[in-house]
């Protein structure tokens, strides 16, 4: 799609999606990978933790628990306002684009992003922004739709005609490609959970 907006789109989608999120097919989506995540994340020495693509803040929510130093990022203002009124003052919360995240470099030791990353039209670009605000050997958590070839290229075919900033579902190999080339190396990948992936890479 020409010229289309895939970053504004996606602002618009979840802005108008904020108020019902979790009981709209994204949130409900999103809220089932949740567990796996935290599956991944409770094991990782870590002291803070960033959530890119935060939405109303319900993995973060879930994650105060382990009495970690937490933050979010999205780039829906209504998600972050609905994140700030679930959790107070417990998380750093900030309206952003994935490309450039408002913190400093080497500033978290887990960052995570559940049910966004297909909506970036630069992924290499947000994976690089994640590593650079990851300290030295730290690690990213990212949960996504993950298909089979047949199902992949439809639903990528189907994005062209998707005005809610879609943009791609990637396979195994187009992930692993990305995260070498980012600095980043896959440590583990779950695809247990039907139509998703979670993997866990390293900062290197």
């Amino acid at each position: 799609m020409p010229n289309f907006d895939h970053k504004e789109a996606s602002r618009e989608t979840f802005d108008k999606v904020a108020k019902n999120y979790e009981a709209h097919y994204m949130g409900r989506h999103s809220l089932s990978l949740h567990p796996k995540v935290m599956q991944f994340v409770t094991p990782i020495p870590h002291n803070s933790i960033l959530d890119v693509g935060c939405g109303p803040g319900n993995l973060l929510a879930n994650l105060d628990s382990l009495g970690t130093k937490l933050s979010g990022s999205d780039i829906s203002p209504e998600m972050i306002r609905r994140a700030k009124e679930r959790l107070g003052d417990r998380a750093e919360l900030k309206v952003a684009d994935s490309e450039h995240l408002p913190w400093p470099d080497n500033n978290f030791d887990v960052v995570i992003s559940t049910d966004s990353f297909h909506h970036y039209p630069s992924p290499e670009a947000v994976l690089r922004e994640m590593g650079r605000v990851l300290v030295s050997k730290g690690h990213l958590v990212i949960a996504d739709p993950y298909y089979s070839e047949f199902f992949r290229k439809l639903l990528n075919y189907s994005f062209r005609f998707s005005k809610q900033g879609d943009v791609k579902v990637y396979s195994q190999d187009e992930w692993e490609s990305m995260l070498k080339n980012t600095g980043l190396k896959l440590l583990d990948w779950d695809t247990s959970i039907r139509g998703s992936v979670v993997l866990k890479a390293q900062f290197e």
